[in-house]
């Protein structure tokens, strides 16, 4: 599933004691019902993240489970 839309917000990394990383931040998707949704990386997707600006517009593609 892909997501279009507006980077929000970026959260710092979370790392638990299991060594698993993520971070999470928020798409808007803009229209005329916008919605602001969170989701998370994980792994090199961490980095990727990191260097786009809050207001860029993104492609997310995404599995939901």
């Amino acid at each position: 599933m892909e997501i279009k839309g507006t980077l929000e917000a970026r959260f710092e990394t979370k790392e638990f004691s299991s060594g698993f990383k993520k971070r999470e931040f928020v798409v808007n998707t803009g229209g005329d019902y916008p919605q602001s949704i969170k989701m998370e990386v994980v792994k090199d997707n961490i980095e990727k993240i990191g260097l786009i600006e809050i207001g860029s517009e993104v492609v997310c593609k995404i599995d939901i489970r």
